[in-house]
């Protein structure tokens, strides 16, 4: 080793170098560092897990919270659906109801009419009893929510009046299935007050918040229902029809659970577009049927089988006491109904009433070779029964519609429905002055035959008139008019200088006289006319020949004879036929088209004058066989309660074109109108049947004093509020337009 420079170790010697005590204390630091190290690892680990058990247990109370939360809005959401389920089955109990009022036959006008006296009373609403003004154009539930006139002739505006419970509960308690009582009220859980109530909650008076809901709810502190029936009105278009009209509000329900609030609504996106109800409770008129028949057939025997072919069109409601036979493909727009009392069996009582005399056979005939064959209800509805691989269904419904019935959906056991014995009724109101509403009313009545008689119009405006011209059988012409406020008036001059005064009844003789004549007495017209021994000519002296605000019956016990065109001013239809003519019971601005004609033989035919010999029209008697033109049009409502509609002569002569008729038939018998060549089926002789129905008669409107059935008639129909359509049958009572989720 050389001095003066260090001698410097390895590394690994300085190791070895130490002494004993020195490297033990290495030793111990160098653990104490890692153990250092260790516990801060630990303390780490222990904060994040910490952190994560806190997170953890927060995760699992929101979880809790937003559970909790939920449960209560789904609660909420139960409660608000379950109003509205609620608001529904109100509706179907109020079906229930109405499909069970049911009057008797021995409740009379005035009870009924006392009835609705009653509900207008309650309302705080003045009835207008036997009235016959119209409605105005809109009724009003506030300022903003109008509704249109639906029925022409108002009886008590129920508007903003208090809700008539009472009146309502003594409709439906006293006239509960009365004709067929194999249900009760008590059975259906209404028996003692619990009609009342329930009545009570489901009318209401009808104010209205701006979003179409009532201004008032039922409420508790979990949920809260705006909804309800308003009363509209009541109306009255005939003597023995009585409507209430009425809507269902807009609805809200609200349901509330803890901090849960949820809302659903039904309601229509537009007020004009909500639907408005009517029950109708009438002796129905006649003149609601677009064809009825006693006999099926066209002879009183029930031997001359008649047969709907596909030229058969009806767009109106057509019945039959017995059954109907179809042979191709006839069209029906309205509902069919037939009784099904067998051939032979309608007897007659010594009353003069008709009745089927053995058990009725519900079905209907289809041409075969078995042709006397009635098939079954069953058999006509079932696809898998045919003729000729054609099922029953498809031969008796053609081109027709999908909205319209077809024949498998008719009522093949429908009730007998009596023709009345007599024109008793037209006698009392063409004879006797009956005071309406304050206001003495009378028609005419002629003791004699009528050679003529002819309608027309005259004047415009305020001055219009409708015109009655009739030569009585003495030869004598009388010249009458009336006005729209039904003041009679007679010339006592002559047709090249008239001299017309104010005319008086005469109750001696039925016509009415010059006012100035004494023993006369003063009423109102109120259209009707009857002819002992028949009319021998009926005709219109220009076209139109009924005056916009004319409404009238022409009634005789013998035949009535149409010689002439009979056009109404204001025509609910245009030219068309069943299928395609366009129609209407309202005018341009909603309000229901006013002029009306019925022509009613009580013991007699109506017939179409057919001379057979040739064309030229003939309506004076006394000038040769009376003869109508070819394409004859009438509109009218014709009845013979114990003859037929049908023309003269109707196989002989030449084709006479068509009857071209606005209103309905209702016959004893169905009576023959041409003949047709069997291989072309061209029609050979008479006129051919082009019937279009007035939709006026479906919605109780009628010809005065036109025959009624005997059994009062229960009906549902609905409209919109903008009342711009015709009235459709009501299956169903629904909630207004669609249920949706709503704000709170």
């Amino acid at each position: 080793m050389t001095e003066g420079i260090p001698y410097r170790t390895p590394p690994e010697q300085v190791f070895f170098r130490k002494t004993p005590c020195a490297i033990v204390k290495l030793m111990k630091g160098k653990r104490l560092e890692e153990g250092a190290a260790l516990v801060v690892l630990v303390l780490m680990i222990l904060v994040i897990l910490a952190g994560v058990i806190v997170v953890n247990a927060n995760l699992a109370v929101n979880t809790r919270r937003n559970t909790a939360d939920q449960r209560a809005l789904l609660q909420a959401q139960y409660r608000a659906e379950s109003g509205v389920s609620q608001a529904q089955a109100q509706l179907d109990f109020f079906d229930i109801l109405t499909d069970n009022l049911k009057p008797a036959n021995t409740v009379y006008r005035n009870n009924m009419q006392d009835m609705f006296v009653s509900i207008c009373s309650e309302a705080g609403a003045p009835s207008n009893i036997n009235t016959a003004s119209p409605l105005p154009s809109f009724v009003a539930l506030d300022g903003t929510h109008f509704i249109r006139n639906l029925s022409g002739l108002i009886f008590c505006d129920l508007t903003n009046k208090p809700s008539p419970v009472k009146g309502l509960t003594a409709l439906f308690r006293n006239y509960f299935n009365t004709t067929n009582p194999t249900s009760t009220l008590s059975d259906m859980g209404l028996g003692g007050t619990k009609l009342d109530a329930y009545i009570t909650s489901v009318f209401k008076q009808g104010t209205l918040n701006s979003d179409g809901t009532l201004s008032t709810s039922s409420s508790n502190n979990q949920s809260s229902l705006s909804f309800g029936v308003i009363p509209i009105a009541i109306t009255r278009p005939g003597l023995d029809v009585f409507n209430f009209t009425f809507m269902v509000s807009d609805l809200k329900s609200t349901g509330n659970q803890s901090a849960g609030v949820r809302s659903v609504r039904s309601d229509a996106t537009d007020f004009s577009k909500r639907q408005v109800y009517t029950l109708t409770v009438a002796k129905p008129s006649f003149a609601k049927y677009a064809l009825f028949t006693n006999h099926h057939y066209s002879n009183s025997s029930d031997t001359n089988t008649l047969w709907f072919t596909k030229d058969t069109q009806f767009s109106g409601p057509v019945h039959t006491n017995q059954n109907f036979n179809f042979n191709a493909n006839p069209y029906f727009g309205g509902q069919m109904t037939s009784a099904g009392c067998p051939a032979g069996q309608i007897k007659t009582d010594s009353m003069g009433a008709d009745y089927c005399a053995i058990a009725q056979s519900a079905g209907a005939r289809f041409y075969s070779s078995s042709q006397t064959t009635i098939q079954s209800s069953a058999n006509i509805k079932s696809s898998a029964t045919s003729i000729s691989g054609k099922p029953f269904k498809e031969l008796s419904f053609g081109n027709n519609t999908s909205d319209k019935p077809i024949v498998g959906d008719a009522k093949w056991n429908s009730d007998f429905i009596q023709l009345p014995e007599n024109g008793q009724n037209q006698i009392n109101d063409s004879k006797n002055i009956t005071n309406i509403n304050g206001i003495d009313q009378t028609g005419l009545y002629l003791d004699s035959a009528i050679k003529k008689i002819s309608y027309g119009i005259s004047g415009t405006g305020v001055n219009k008139y409708q015109l009655i011209n009739y030569t009585r059988s003495d030869s004598k012409d009388i010249y009458l008019r009336f006005d729209a406020s039904k003041t009679m008036q007679i010339n006592t001059g002559t047709i090249s200088a008239p001299n017309w005064v104010n005319a008086n009844k005469n109750l001696s003789t039925g016509e009415w006289q010059a006012s100035t004549i004494p023993g006369g007495s003063s009423a109102k017209f109120n259209g009707v006319i009857y002819a002992k021994g028949g009319v021998k000519s009926v005709y219109g002296s220009a076209d139109p020949a009924v005056a916009s605000f004319a409404q009238m019956t022409l009634s005789a016990d013998q035949d009535i004879v149409l010689t002439g065109n009979l056009k109404y001013e204001q025509s609910p239809c245009d030219s068309g036929t069943a299928k395609t003519a366009v129609c209407s019971s309202f005018d341009g601005n909603g309000n229901i088209i006013q002029n009306v004609l019925g022509i009613y033989s009580s013991n007699g035919n109506i017939e179409i004058a057919n001379n057979s010999t040739n064309t030229t029209q003939v309506t004076d008697p006394d000038k040769g066989t009376v003869n109508a033109p070819n394409n004859l049009t009438v509109q009218a409502v014709l009845m013979a309660s114990k003859g037929a509609i049908q023309v003269q002569n109707y196989a002989l002569g030449s084709a006479r074109g068509a009857l071209n008729l606005t209103g309905g038939v209702i016959e004893n018998i169905y009576g023959a109108f041409f003949t047709f060549n069997g291989t072309t089926g061209v029609q050979s002789t008479g006129f051919n049947r082009n019937f279009v129905y007035d939709p006026r008669m479906d919605i109780g409107f009628s010809p005065p004093s036109f025959p009624t059935q005997k059994n009062w008639d229960i009906s549902m129909k609905y409209n919109l509020t903008a009342g711009d359509r015709d009235s459709i049958n009501a299956a169903n009572i629904l909630l207004t337009g669609n249920v949706r989720q709503t704000a709170p």
